[in-house]
């Protein structure tokens, strides 16, 4: 059994650099950015012209890693921007790897990434 995490963040495309740097700064490197819409958003938090087209921007942020170094980035990222909205998913891996590495006859179908 692995404790590899894969942590998902959505933010709002306004901090997205600032997100950048604050995860090179603090040594979290090796992740993903891409942007995306949220559907089912509180109109509370949407602009007239998102509530108008029913989703709003964010920017994904997806970090891969050990339960315990996401969940020690987490609490950094809640005391650096307690009042910010991020909203997350850590998700538990099955496994991880490179598909050049992959091998079909194996039981689990992959290989598994220690």
């Amino acid at each position: 059994m692995t404790d590899q995490r894969l942590l998902t963040l959505s933010v709002k495309p306004s901090m997205e650099e600032e997100l950048v740097d604050w995860f090179l700064c603090h040594d979290y490197l090796g992740f993903s950015t891409w942007p995306a819409y949220s559907v089912g958003v509180s109109p509370d938090s949407m602009s007239l012209s998102e509530q108008v087209a029913g989703q709003q921007r964010r920017i994904i942020f997806k970090i891969h890693g050990v339960e315990t170094y996401l969940n020690q980035c987490m609490e950094n990222l809640a005391k650096s921007y307690p009042n910010a909205d991020i909203y997350f998913w850590l998700h538990p891996l099955i496994r991880t790897g490179c598909l050049k590495t992959w091998n079909s006859g194996d039981e689990m179908g992959g290989v598994q990434q220690k």
